[in-house]
């Protein structure tokens, strides 16, 4: 008889977090588990996983009830809807995705009886979010799947070791751009074969550090140096500040592309990719996605992103928020861009992404730690 899995996601659209989802999904459900996933909403990542699980249930709202003077009603539905499908689910084992459901899903899994695995994306913020997250920790997962080391520190310190099982993400590799695809990119953006071009491809947001890249391309003086951001904000009125304060402060050799669909090719052309995140990012698969073109990556030393990348072997890390140190190593990648160390690294960076982090290392790692999981 197949092992039940009951999987749960407050959103259905994109996220880094519903990107790991859908892989991991697919990847169990190809390896004989029994796979249902609950979303709590229609979107992308929930039509994708539609497809490649035995059931997918919606924690959606009648419309009327997403009335702002309506809310607590809607919520009372989401929890009621969320305690039935918990309820209903003939299997032990129930795996949270984010944060939502660590913090209102926890509780009734564990009253309906129930097995409770935590899918950790997140590394918290201090203070009483972290407090809180850590104290119910100790009360209801059986186990932590963190997708980093940095993350799972947060609850190691607290003794739960034995709770705590780390999963870096894998992926699969990106198709690298065609020559005429190239051509045509820098035909569209009037890039000249002289040209240094560095993209980043993040949700622009304070903590990504997007500030920390534009400011330290002002510092540089050559203006070959071009940089290419891809990604946008969400709704929040924040990002929307900090993005028209970025795109005003940039200078004219930064370009803000949003989002696209032709981010391998971008990667491809690009002479170095960069993340330059100031908040502990968990461990972003868009290095992994820029390791498996052999691009090079210059990464903020915070969160999970160091175990991604061994510093001047692979790519080079640099202290969070220092533009002057980000700056140098632009400068002297560029300097040196055509020596054999340079390809060196960018041999590295492919061959590191081949030994840890392909969508075939990743599927043996969850298929080894779940097996042993719903075993024991």
């Amino acid at each position: 008889m197949r092992n039940k899995l009951l999987i749960l996601n407050d959103i259905g659209g994109k996220g880094g977090a519903e990107k790991i989802l859908s892989l991991y999904s697919e990847i169990l459900a190809e390896s004989g588990f029994d796979v249902e996933v609950a979303f709590g909403s229609e979107g992308e990542t929930y039509e994708s996983v539609s497809k490649v699980v035995n059931k997918v249930s919606l924690i959606d709202p009648p419309k009327i009830l997403t009335i702002k003077y309506l809310k607590l009603f809607e919520r009372v539905y989401r929890l009621l809807s969320l305690f039935l499908i918990i309820l209903r689910f003939k299997g032990k084992t129930v795996v949270t995705n984010t944060l939502f459901m660590q913090i209102f899903a926890s509780p009734i899994v564990r009253l309906l009886g129930k097995e409770l695995i935590w899918y950790e994306h997140n590394i918290q913020p201090k203070g009483f979010r972290r407090s809180f997250i850590r104290f119910y920790a100790k009360l209801f997962p059986r186990y932590i799947i963190a997708v980093s080391n940095a993350v799972a520190d947060v609850y190691r310190d607290l003794g739960l070791n034995d709770k705590v099982k780390v999963i870096h993400n894998g992926i699969p590799a990106l198709p690298s751009a065609s020559k005429e695809k190239l051509i045509e990119l820098k035909r569209e953006f009037k890039l000249k074969d002289s040209d240094f071009v560095v993209v980043a491809i993040s949700r622009i947001t304070e903590y990504k550090g997007l500030h920390v890249l534009t400011k330290a391309i002002e510092s540089i003086t050559d203006e070959n140096v071009k940089v290419f951001i891809l990604g946008d904000t969400g709704i929040s009125s924040k990002d929307l500040v900090y993005k028209r304060e970025l795109v005003r402060t940039a200078s004219g050799n930064v370009t803000f592309l949003g989002w696209r669909d032709d981010a391998s090719d971008w990667i491809s052309l690009a002479n170095v990719f960069c993340a330059p995140a100031i908040g502990a990012d968990p461990f972003p698969t868009t290095i992994l996605e820029a390791m498996s073109l052999g691009a090079i990556c210059i990464v903020s030393e915070i969160g999970g992103q160091p175990e991604s990348i061994k510093n001047g072997h692979s790519g080079y890390l640099f202290k969070p928020g220092s533009s002057e140190e980000l700056a140098t190593i632009i400068n002297n990648i560029k300097d040196e861009f055509n020596y054999e160390s340079t390809f060196e690294v960018k041999r590295s960076a492919l061959n590191s992404f081949k030994e840890n982090f392909t969508i075939e290392k990743y599927t043996d790692r969850l298929n080894r730690v779940f097996q042993k999981i719903v075993e024991g």
